[in-house]
């Protein structure tokens, strides 16, 4: 019976996970050279298990970013690394 609750647990634990904490977002693949206009943004590295700035370059690369560092922080969960305020 506890494996069962357990099992349950992590499984709506997963469905709740954000997905752009799994994205790998690299800006120069989603951004055009020429774009003007870029918005700030935040993406989880998976690699260093960090929240980063970045920045997007219209509303689809804007999509797959957090608006705020603590949001990024929050969603996927991140360990020991400061917030802004």
């Amino acid at each position: 019976m506890f494996l069962y609750f357990l099992a349950l647990n992590l499984f709506v634990a997963a469905l709740g996970e954000d997905s752009r904490c799994k994205l790998k977002y690299l800006v120069d693949d989603e951004c055009d050279s020429d774009v003007v206009q870029r918005e700030e943004g935040y993406t989880y590295n998976t690699e260093t298990l960090i929240c980063v700035l970045t920045e997007s370059c219209g509303p689809e690369s804007s999509k797959k970013l957090f608006k705020t560092k603590n949001e990024c922080i929050q969603q996927c969960n991140v360990r020991g690394q400061a917030s802004s305020h």
